[in-house]
């Protein structure tokens, strides 16, 4: 990814992170995009407010979907 690209990028983080903050306390934002001239997969994260909160809250998400795969996964293996 060219640097002028990244850097508008980047922007656009900063300004959802601006608005997001005005009503929230703590804000989360992880992002990826596939460049198909590389085949590879560029990711950043940035956030605002304490930082373990947005640890713990992203530990949650993770915890909560994997239960819900597995879930789900379960209730279709038995109706197999």
């Amino acid at each position: 990814m060219d640097v002028y690209k990244e850097k508008e990028n980047i922007a656009h983080l900063d300004t959802a992170i601006d608005h997001l903050k005005q009503h929230f306390d703590v804000v989360q934002i992880f992002v990826s995009k596939h460049n198909s001239d590389t085949e590879l997969t560029c990711h950043t994260e940035q956030g605002c407010g304490n930082w373990w909160a947005r640890i713990g809250q992203a530990e949650h998400w993770v915890n909560y979907k994997k239960e819900e795969f597995t879930r789900v996964r379960m209730e279709k293996d038995r109706e197999e």
